[in-house]
């Protein structure tokens, strides 16, 4: 059992006070392109509370973090 290729997460994202318009996240997805050993590669999708959306691909090192 553990993580795979495929797998995604996907979570809302609620906050209390005034935030900065660049942290205005209000949703998030992480899907699983690539594993290799402690490597992973992710699309990671972000939307903002303004309706735009972003997505950027990111290398992680579970190791190293």
């Amino acid at each position: 059992m553990g993580v795979k290729e495929g797998d995604w997460i996907e979570y809302k994202i609620t906050r209390n006070g005034a935030v900065p318009e660049e942290h205005n996240v209000e949703w998030t997805r992480f899907d699983v392109l690539a594993i290799e050993g402690k490597i992973i590669e992710v699309n990671i999708t972000l939307r903002f509370t303004t309706g735009q959306q972003d997505t950027i691909t990111s290398t992680l090192n579970l190791e190293t973090g």
